[in-house]
């Protein structure tokens, strides 16, 4: 279900021509990810993957969703401008 909730404004980035955008959302969210995962595995071990797995979805859709706002917003300045 989380994914769901950013794959589509991960797409509309991607159709706005911000590619790069993409790859700073996920090299933002892979060390997170994996310094949480080492930790909560330990503590809960395969709950814990579980766990993890939500929270970094957590943190993407979080991270797209801004992203997306300051795209837009900048799109949308960029044309008042005009």
């Amino acid at each position: 279900m989380l994914r769901n909730l950013y794959s589509l404004k991960g797409i509309a980035i991607w159709g706005l021509g911000k590619i790069s955008y993409n790859f700073y959302s996920a090299l933002i969210s892979l060390p997170l990810t994996f310094g949480l995962g080492y930790i909560i595995i330990k503590h809960c071990g395969v709950i814990g993957a579980g766990i993890n797995s939500l929270i970094g979805s957590l943190i993407l859709v979080i991270i797209v969703s801004l992203q997306f706002k300051f795209i837009i917003n900048q799109k949308k300045n960029s044309n008042n401008e005009n």
